[in-house]
């Protein structure tokens, strides 16, 4: 049996296949005695196979073996172009929640501005002399400063990622929110994955318990009522007409 490299890095991008799924793959893989598809390589290396490939060598499967320029007609130039079309692919698969597509794109974002960031420094002479008529974008990049550099590379990769998500920016948004560090814990992670818990609910489960730490933590002054109290800046002055000077005239008569 052919002997294939495994990246850790690109197996790990791949969503996990949930228990239901790994054994009707593996019930199906074992029925026709072979792997149906072809596994994808890249020097090598799989880019789309690796439960199909491990499922083989345990049965001792037979399987075919392709590369991935001659399967799909692309040419990676490194391994961040192989990581980006890794997490590409896997927007095909069905029964991906919202929670999984998020953490894909999330994946995704960084490595696109990778990508953007190379080609544009290796196109930007190419576009300012071949075309007088292009873009101010491309026109005034070089004097860009590096905090707008960056603005316009982020808008570009967010521009491109809007078409990949299936789902809206808020979700990745909230998606994003939940697995910052001491969010969640891995058990709550799983339940998304799983599908088994809301994303909006745990959400505003999140925030809700954020404000009550926040709250907690507001040194209140100790009396009867818990209210901070504080004076408005009222515009007061004597009235001319006053006798007493230590009367003010309100200049707010509606109140």
């Amino acid at each position: 049996m052919q002997e294939l490299k495994i990246n850790p890095t690109f197996r790990d991008l791949i969503p996990p296949l949930s228990p239901y799924e790994l054994e009707a793959l593996e019930a199906e893989l074992r029925h026709w005695a072979r792997a149906y598809a072809p596994i994808i390589t890249w020097n090598g290396t799989i880019v789309d196979g690796h439960h199909r490939y491990e499922i083989c060598k345990k049965y001792n499967l037979p399987f075919k073996v392709q590369r991935v320029e001659d399967a799909h007609n692309v040419k990676f130039e490194d391994e961040n172009d192989a990581e980006i079309w890794i997490l590409e692919n896997n927007f095909a698969r069905r029964n991906l929640n919202d929670f999984l597509k998020g953490e894909l794109i999330l994946a995704l974002k960084p490595r696109l501005k990778k990508q953007a960031e190379k080609a544009s420094k290796s196109n930007l002479v190419q576009f300012q002399v071949t075309d007088n008529q292009e873009s101010t974008d491309f026109q005034n990049f070089g004097s860009r400063t590096p905090k707008s550099q960056k603005e316009w590379h982020e808008s570009r990769v967010d521009a491109k990622l809007g078409k990949k998500a299936g789902i809206s920016r808020e979700q990745v948004r909230k998606i994003d929110k939940l697995k910052e560090e001491g969010i969640c814990t891995d058990e709550e992670i799983k339940q998304l994955r799983e599908g088994k818990v809301r994303i909006s609910k745990k959400f505003m489960e999140k925030r809700r318990d954020k404000r009550v730490e926040d709250l907690k933590a507001t040194e209140f002054p100790e009396g009867k009522y818990r209210v901070i109290y504080a004076d408005p800046p009222w515009d007061y002055k004597t009235g001319e007409n006053s006798k007493n000077t230590a009367d003010p005239e309100l200049q707010y008569p509606v109140m």
